[in-house]
C-alpha cells in the first residue's frame, strides 16, 4: 500500500509539471464566411502562442485555412495583430511561413502596400499593430521582370479560397510585448485580401478586421497550482495513514 501511495504522489508530481509547462497555451480563432455565398466558404484563421520563457516574450503560430473550393479567387497578401495594450507596442522576430517572401513590419513602419485600383496605402493602421506581409507587394519592392500583381498575389499571397486540400498555412514567428502583456483572450487583427482574378486589370482590395476570441483557454497557473494541491492533499493523509499503521 505504501508503494502505491508513493507511486500516486510521482504520478500527481509529474501532473503538476507537465500542466505547468502547458498552461500558457491559448488558442485564439476566427471564422469568415463573407467572400463567398456558392457554395459557402468559412475562412477561419487560429493564432496559438506560448510563453517561452521570458517575461514577455512569446511563441506563436498563425494558421490559415479554407472550407470549400469556391469559384471566387481571393488571397490574404498581409496580416497584423495588435499584441498588446502597453504604451510601447509588440515586436515580431524569428518570421517564418509558406509561399511569400514575407517581411516583418513593426510599429512605425511606413511600408506602403498594395491597394485597390493598383494604388498604394501605408501597411500599418495607428494604435500599435504589427505584422508580416508578402514582400513583392510593396510599393519599394521592384516586381519581377514580365510579372504583373495579379501573378504577384496569385504565387506569393495565401489562397483564402480554392483547394482545401492545401491548407493550413502555418506562420511561426516569435514576438516581444516590450514590457507589456500579451492579452490572451482576445487579439485584435487585421487581413489584407485581394480578388486576384478579377479580370479587370486593377486588383480589388478589401481589408478585414476583427477580433479573435480564445477558443478554449488552458487554465491559469493558479488554477492548476491549486487542483494539484487539492489533489496531493486527498492522497498524502491517506499515505501517511497507512505508513503510521504498517
Amino acid at each position: 500500500m505504501r508503494k502505491r501511495g508513493l507511486v500516486l504522489i510521482f504520478a500527481l508530481v509529474l501532473y503538476g509539471v507537465f500542466a505547468v509547462r502547458a498552461e500558457a497555451t491559448t488558442i485564439l480563432t476566427y471564422q469568415d464566411t463573407s467572400l463567398t455565398t456558392s457554395p459557402a466558404n468559412t475562412v477561419t484563421y487560429t493564432l496559438s502562442f506560448l510563453n517561452d520563457g521570458t517575461p514577455t516574450g512569446y511563441g506563436a503560430q498563425f494558421s490559415i485555412s479554407n472550407s470549400v473550393n469556391s469559384a471566387s479567387e481571393w488571397y490574404a497578401g498581409w496580416f497584423t495583430f495588435k499584441f498588446n495594450n502597453g504604451s510601447t507596442p509588440a515586436t515580431i522576430s524569428a518570421l517564418s511561413g509558406p509561399l511569400g517572401p514575407w517581411t516583418i513590419a513593426n510599429s512605425g513602419d511606413t511600408t506602403q502596400i498594395l491597394a485597390g485600383g493598383n494604388t498604394y496605402n501605408k501597411l500599418l493602421p495607428i494604435g500599435g499593430f504589427t505584422g508580416f506581409y508578402a514582400a513583392n507587394l510593396a510599393k519599394t519592392t521592384p516586381a519581377p521582370t514580365g510579372a504583373t500583381m495579379e501573378d504577384i498575389i496569385q504565387t506569393d499571397a495565401i489562397p483564402l479560397t480554392g483547394n482545401p486540400a492545401n491548407s493550413p498555412y502555418v506562420f511561426s514567428f516569435h514576438f516581444d510585448t516590450n514590457g507589456g502583456v500579451a492579452d490572451t483572450s482576445s487579439m485584435s487583427f487585421q487581413v489584407g485580401e485581394y480578388d486576384g482574378l478579377n479580370g479587370a486589370g486593377n486588383v480589388i482590395t478589401g481589408q478585414l478586421s476583427q477580433s479573435m476570441g480564445a477558443n478554449n483557454p488552458v487554465p491559469e497557473p493558479s488554477t492548476l497550482i491549486l487542483l494539484f494541491s487539492g489533489m496531493a492533499g486527498l492522497v498524502l493523509p491517506r499515505v501517511w495513514k497507512h505508513k503510521r499503521n504498517g
